[in-house]
């Protein structure tokens, strides 16, 4: 759940009046993990803002790389060691490489505008970033729409755009001589069924995660927006109504904490007829088998069953709102997390 394009976007509205900034995407690596297509903006007095985190290894370079930038108005491409010498022989510092491309851009241009409506709406988007003299950076939409900062894409770039991506996830990128290729699926969607006292704790930490949030419930007292920041829409009914689902499709989840016996039936019915991948049932064990059983002697395929998570979430130990919560958002975060199973980091060092 890296949409760490949100958080770039959502920095380019702060920053849209901003004058001389430079542009930095990340456009290779070697031995770095960090995901190619990160971004940040470089400020004039030296700061670095965005999801482009390589650490004080590289701030000096970049600065004096972004200064070159601004005072030739031409793109660079600039290669950052991130660790040597003695520190790196002692592992007190950083390893591997990175190359960075850098180009005078602002964040009030309208294609960050567009990208930010492209994500709000659930729908794909692809960006290739043009290197060198030509820089430039062109937003292709699925409806045939683009916007284009710098210099437009090359007959030739224009047709490698339109070939798909190698990759799974929700970010796939690919890097060629002349330009990066991304595509980005929509965020994940989080609808959670009725606003009992798990469900705060658990949009607003979706949100900060980048989901998508929904919230559906029949009492339109406690639904007010205002109550529910960072949660995308409100679906709320009059009390004793079949409760509102948006379209739910293949990167969608649901999570139902309305403890109300009629809605849970009725919303996990639609939810399984749906290709949503995690469907989650907020009950005690005792209370979540017993509806299972329920749906079962009533006609409801066992394999189907067999797709609802109940108790949702992870064991972590954890027993207040905020940290069953978290228990969901792990539980979802492995199933939907590109089939990586939930292990200590520190487990893989020993293998």
């Amino acid at each position: 759940m890296d949409e760490t394009l949100d958080d770039f976007l959502s920095l380019c509205a702060q920053l849209d009046s901003a004058p001389d900034l430079v542009l930095a995407t990340l456009i290779d690596t070697w031995e770095v993990r960090q995901p190619l297509g990160r971004r940040a903006w470089l400020l004039p007095d030296g700061q670095r803002l965005g999801t482009l985190t390589l650490g004080g290894c590289a701030d000096s370079v970049l600065r004096r790389a972004a200064q070159q930038v601004r005072h030739s108005a031409r793109a660079v491409r600039v290669k950052v060691d991130l660790g040597s010498g003695e520190a790196y022989e002692f592992g007190l510092t950083c390893s591997g490489s990175v190359e960075v491309h850098l180009q005078l851009a602002s964040p009030a241009h309208p294609l960050w505008a567009k990208a930010r409506d492209e994500r709000l709406a659930g729908r794909v988007l692809r960006l290739v970033t043009r290197y060198g003299p030509d820089a430039g950076v062109t937003l292709l939409t699925d409806a045939g729409e683009r916007e284009v900062l710098g210099q437009p894409l090359t007959p030739a770039q224009q047709a490698r755009a339109d070939l798909p991506l190698q990759g799974s996830g929700g970010h796939c990128a690919e890097r060629t001589p002349d330009a990066l290729y991304e595509r980005w699926l929509p965020a994940i969607g989080l609808v959670v069924v009725g606003s009992g006292p798990i469900a705060r704790p658990l949009t607003q930490l979706a949100h900060t995660l980048g989901l998508r949030v929904t919230v559906t419930d029949d009492r339109p007292e406690r639904l007010q927006p205002q109550d529910w920041p960072g949660t995308q829409t409100v679906l709320s009914v009059s009390t004793g109504q079949e409760l509102r689902l948006p379209p739910l499709g293949p990167r969608d989840a649901v999570v139902i904490h309305s403890h109300d016996y009629a809605h849970e039936l009725s919303v996990l019915t639609r939810a399984l007829a749906s290709p949503s991948p995690y469907v989650s049932l907020v009950a005690s064990r005792r209370r979540g088998q017993a509806l299972l059983k329920f749906m079962r002697d009533t006609g409801t395929d066992p394999a189907q069953l067999r797709r609802i998570h109940t108790p949702a979430g992870f064991d972590l130990g954890l027993e207040s709102p905020a940290g069953i919560a978290l228990s969901i958002l792990s539980e979802l975060a492995e199933l939907m997390g590109r089939g990586k199973r939930g292990r200590p980091i520190q487990a893989l060092d020993h293998q």
